[in-house]
């Protein structure tokens, strides 16, 4: 470049600059909230959320949940590597063969300038650790200047065949190849019809439970199609339907405002988000469920739950189900939070022969039990429901009731240990006396008395019981 005239020189840095300047700011006129942001702070926020996104989403990877911020360094080569094309990798091999004629018959700074493309905002993003979720969908723009090399690499094997006898037949290959690694994705849009994305590779295998797929939201939106078909059409009363992705509650929405139900179904049915965890304790008629952001243990164990009437599946697996409720767990558990302990067991048993696998009963079993004095029974539920979904809102109530059971067991070690996992997880400070009393007992009964005292002390106001044992911790 500086070979060329200074003039000549000038002018081609200027116009570039220009085009550059000029270029950027037209786009980014559009982009939304640009001016009123103010241009300078917009472009300086846009890039701190490139590198640092605030957000942060439960992730499916290699059969694991794992939060978008807490991705393994090697996240984005497998998500290539696991949803590229392989005849696109068939191409980039072609492109390193023929490298030679590609430096030849190209230009130099052309094809660096596409490779940066590709391989700096992966190198920047690995660098910044930045936050990354579902793929690469964040990094579609590199894959053209990916598939721009691999192009030409296609292109100079097909010039180098066409200079000798095996031209004629490469012609006839190299088509049929191209269209044979259409043909997977050919017959799953034709199984699929209802979704419009596939985007994994046969590396990965089945991509089921191991890795995230699309049709989460859009499987919800056809189950909730299909119950107005199929069963709020056939309904005289107002109908409840309960889902665990607010795209349904969207839809539903939309279809008011877009005048696409009937004037008799407008006031028909009542729609709300609902979470899975949630389940046993929801009053709806109907419950949709998908199995996004759940464990696998969960979906193995839970999914579909019994009373389930319709199911969607993705390449003969099930994403999404409808749930006709009997309600039974939802009563026994508004009989249980108003402590009506004897009936609302009765009903809970009712419940849970009904489905077993209901996980949220198991909690409230094991809360029943432990107040009807069935000690070795309320271990074992609360245990269960505890190991199941460590992570729910309940898991250190769990704890609290299982540490309780088991001193009243006489199984004070295990009692310590429960009860200090139940404090750490403790969300709520209500039941923090709670804890503290069984802990200052199971100290007391295992005669560490120094131990016992403080949480003897913080638990005195609640249970003045406790202030006889503390004297005799103090006197010891």
């Amino acid at each position: 470049m500086f070979a060329k005239p200074m003039t000549l020189l000038w002018k081609s840095l200027g116009i570039g600059t220009l085009i550059v300047v000029v270029g950027s700011f037209l786009g980014l006129s559009f982009y939304p909230n640009f001016f009123y942001a103010g241009p300078v702070e917009h472009i300086r926020n846009a890039f701190t959320l490139v590198s640092k996104f605030p957000q942060s989403i439960p992730m499916l990877f290699e059969g694991k949940m794992i939060d978008s911020i807490d991705l393994p360094e090697y996240y984005l080569l497998k998500s290539f590597l696991y949803t590229i094309p392989l005849f696109v990798f068939g191409a980039a091999f072609l492109t390193i063969v023929n490298i030679r004629r590609v430096v030849k018959n190209y230009d130099i700074a052309s094809l660096l300038f596409i490779l940066f493309t590709v391989v700096f905002p992966l190198v920047l993003i690995s660098i910044k650790d930045s936050n990354l979720y579902n793929g690469w969908r964040h990094l579609t723009f590199t894959y053209a200047g990916f598939v721009v090399l691999c192009a030409i690499g296609l292109a100079e094997t097909t010039q180098w065949f066409s200079g000798n006898r095996f031209g004629k037949y490469w012609s006839v290959i190299c088509p049929c190849l191209i269209f044979l690694s259409f043909i997977p994705t050919l017959v799953w849009m034709i199984q699929n019809y209802k979704y419009t994305a596939s985007y994994y590779n046969f590396i990965v295998g089945d991509p089921y439970m191991k890795y995230d797929i699309d049709p989460y939201a859009t499987s919800q939106t056809i189950c909730f199609d299909w119950l107005l078909a199929n069963e709020i059409d056939n309904a005289t009363d107002t109908i409840k339907v309960g889902c665990n992705n607010h795209n349904v509650v969207d839809y539903c929405n939309k279809l008011r405002s877009d005048n696409k139900l009937s004037t008799k179904d407008l006031g028909r049915f009542i729609v709300e988000e609902a979470s899975v965890r949630g389940f046993s304790e929801s009053d709806a008629d109907y419950t949709i469920l998908s199995i996004q952001f759940l464990p696998s243990k969960v979906i193995k164990r839970f999914f579909p739950p019994e009373g389930t009437i319709h199911v969607e599946t993705y390449d003969g697996h099930p994403i999404a189900a409808v749930v006709k409720r009997n309600k039974l767990d939802s009563r026994a558990v508004q009989l249980m939070r108003n402590e009506k302990i004897e009936e609302g067991m009765a009903v809970l048993d009712s419940a849970y022969n009904y489905d077993p696998n209901n996980f949220g009963l198991w909690f409230w079993l094991g809360y029943g039990y432990y107040y009807s004095g069935q000690y070795e029974k309320s271990v074992e539920f609360l245990d269960k429901f505890f190991n199941f979904w460590p992570n729910q809102e309940m898991a250190s109530v769990a704890l609290m009731y299982e540490g309780a059971s088991q001193y009243e067991l006489h199984r004070y070690d295990d009692a310590i240990n429960t009860l200090l996992d139940a404090e750490s997880w403790s969300t709520y400070d209500g039941n923090l006396p709670f804890i503290y009393a069984y802990l200052g007992l199971a100290y007391y009964d295992t005669q560490k008395y120094s131990d016992a005292i403080p949480y003897l002390e913080a638990g005195m106001g609640t249970f003045p019981f406790l202030q006889e044992k503390l004297n005799y911790c103090k006197s010891r």
